[in-house]
């Protein structure tokens, strides 16, 4: 016959009387002949009570092993317990899901933002200043936590504003943890967040990266860059890119308006010798694009030079429903399938852009016979925009020109 008992509790974080069933357990049990083992079962008193995890001390008493100084010895065991809360929560959050940007091209000033949402909601109070990594071409860049009002309180956001500095023409990656910088991403109960992103697809998600073309005919060889301090010169640090055989260019990074110099005209085989402009993140540099720029300004808003192009196609009497800073009329006139009235709208308005072309080359030519020292060309040919693109903005409202 074996007693059994759990003792009471001698300190604190030990159970006491009220964790089971009817008090301390006790008891007796018989273990059968040549048995090593029986079994004891303990009721535990179930509660809603969040606590911590409670030990205690099981012991048994055995028969008589010895007789010492006239007195029996018997054979005295314990073991320790613990009492598990089940009211607290254990469990960690995972990850449900990450909200990636967009594809698209991203600029200068536009946002890169992420939503990480967990399984559960996450405590702000130790939550610190974690990141993610983000590789921008060859450079990493970390997009911070933000707060977004209103967002659930599952979900963490991160963002970026992309500078000029950034280019990426092969979309973004994104580093596989969060870096918790030091705080904790944990729920109420203090269970670690998991942290790991998974594989994100961003690979559509490019960065300051602008393609275009160059149009008289098209313009070969020549520099095209991001003209950022405004001063018509490619300066050193400032976004470049030499047109191919058939005009296009590519420019990373970068800001301000786009300016071309230099190459040759593969319609007429001449060298270059004037400037073409237009505003930022064109896809079109051609003389329409020049006049624009002019017009509105060097630095324009994106509102002004709205307010330019209308002033223009209105002034030149070009369909409203192109869009010059993207419109290649050379390509709009000779693709296949085009309708008659698609040609006719892309012939005239690459005859408009012919005339300011002919007009500024004409001007320059002028300039230079009747001046007393030399005129660097595209000085020349910026003063005759300038006085045509006063005309423009002079003109009453609903008046057109005729370049011819």
């Amino acid at each position: 016959m074996i007693d059994w008992q759990v003792n009471e509790p001698i300190k604190n974080g030990q159970a006491n009387r009220d964790d089971f069933v009817g008090g301390l357990p006790f008891g007796k049990v018989t273990m059968a002949a040549g048995a090593s083992f029986v079994d004891v079962s303990i009721t535990v008193a179930g509660d809603t009570v969040v606590e911590s995890d409670e030990t205690f001390t099981f012991s048994v008493t055995g028969v008589a092993t010895s007789i010492a100084n006239g007195k029996f010895v018997w054979q005295r065991e314990a073991a320790q317990g613990t009492i598990l809360d089940d009211d607290r929560d254990v469990t960690p959050p995972t990850i449900v899901s990450v909200t990636a940007p967009a594809a698209g091209n991203y600029v200068d000033g536009d946002s890169l933002t992420f939503t990480v949402k967990f399984s559960e909601a996450i405590d702000r109070t130790a939550l610190g200043t974690p990141l993610l990594a983000l590789t921008l071409g060859k450079t990493v860049r970390y997009a911070d936590l933000v707060t977004v009002p209103g967002q659930s309180a599952d979900s963490l956001t991160f963002s970026y504003t992309v500078t000029p500095a950034d280019a990426d023409k092969d979309g973004i990656s994104v580093g596989q943890k969060i870096v918790l910088n030091g705080g904790k991403i944990q729920d109420a109960a203090g269970n670690a967040a998991a942290t790991s992103l998974g594989a994100l697809k961003t690979g559509n998600v490019i960065v300051n990266t602008f393609k275009g073309v160059v149009v008289d005919g098209y313009i070969t060889g020549g520099t095209v860059f991001a003209d950022a301090n405004r001063n018509s010169v490619l300066d050193e640090g400032e976004s470049s890119s030499v047109t191919d055989s058939s005009g296009n260019f590519e420019i990373l990074g970068g800001s301000g308006p786009y300016i071309l110099i230099g190459g040759t005209d593969i319609s007429t085989g001449l060298a270059f010798k004037g400037i073409f402009e237009a505003p930022p993140r064109a896809k079109v540099i051609n003389p329409l694009t020049t006049l624009l720029s002019s017009v509105a300004g060097l630095n324009a808003t994106d509102a002004e030079i709205a307010t330019a192009q209308t002033l223009v196609k209105s002034v030149l009497k070009l369909d409203s429903g192109i869009d010059l800073l993207s419109y290649d009329p050379i390509i709009e006139a000779t693709t296949s399938g085009r309708s008659a009235a698609e040609i006719a709208i892309a012939v005239g308005a690459q005859g408009e852009a012919a005339k300011i072309a002919n007009l500024m080359i004409q001007g320059t030519s002028v300039l230079a016979g009747a001046a007393t020292s030399t005129i660097n060309t595209g000085d020349a040919g910026r003063a005759i925009l300038a006085a045509l693109s006063d005309t423009v903005k002079s003109l009453p409202a609903g008046a057109t020109i005729d370049l011819a």
